[in-house]
This record gives structure tokens, C-alpha cells and sequence, in this order.
């Protein structure tokens, strides 16, 4: 630790003490050997496996929504569907009817005439 505070690597400053010190507990297994290192390891690796679990739920229901909104396009494209072609239905009935009408009032006035 005395020679990372006195001989600096080329084109650096010297180190404080804390520096030193921070240096060689990343770079030994001190703080694994006291087991320090290995609870937080624990620790972070709950946390992330949490959070998986986590995300994965919420991607499932996003996926179950999904499903129900692609089913609900589906009966209403359907429906949409019909219903146009009920509407062309009716347009057929109400131009025949109409060309009847027109023929008609035709007659009657060839008549009246």
C-alpha cells in the first residue's frame, strides 16, 4: 500500500491513503475472505433475480392484454363486416324499390298524357 502512495504509475499523481487503500481491496480478496463482498454479491443478485421475476410477470399480463385487444379487433372487425354488408343489402332493396317507383310514376304519366 506504501509503495501505491510513493511510486505512482507513469504520468499519474501520487495517491492518498484512502485511494491506496480503496485500491488494494478491489484488487485483493480481503474483502471476500471476511465475507463482505460475497453477502453484497447476494444481495445484488436477489435484487436483480427480483426484478426479473418481476419484469417477467409484468411482460405476461402486457402478453394476456395483448391477446384480448387482438381478440376484441377480430369481433369487431367482424361485426364491422356485417354490418356493411347488411347496409349493402338495404341499398340493393331501396334501389329496386326506387327504379319500381320511378317506373311506375313513368306509367302513370304516359297515361295521364
Amino acid at each position: 500500500m506504501e509503495d501505491i502512495m510513493t511510486h505512482p504509475a507513469e504520468g499519474q499523481q501520487p495517491k492518498n491513503p484512502a485511494e491506496a487503500v480503496a485500491e488494494v481491496l478491489t484488487s485483493t480478496k480481503f474483502l471476500e475472505n471476511i465475507g463482505i463482498q460475497q453477502k453484497a454479491i447476494k444481495r445484488r443478485k436477489k435484487s436483480v433475480d427480483d426484478a426479473r421475476v418481476q419484469l417477467e410477470a409484468q411482460l405476461e399480463l402486457e402478453k394476456q392484454g395483448a391477446a384480448l385487444v387482438r381478440d376484441e379487433l377480430e369481433e369487431l372487425k367482424k361485426k364491422v363486416a356485417e354490418s356493411e354488408e347488411a347496409r349493402a343489402k338495404d341499398i340493393e332493396k331501396w334501389e329496386k324499390g326506387a327504379e319500381a317507383t320511378n317506373l311506375l310514376l313513368h306509367r302513370l304519366l304516359i297515361l295521364k298524357d
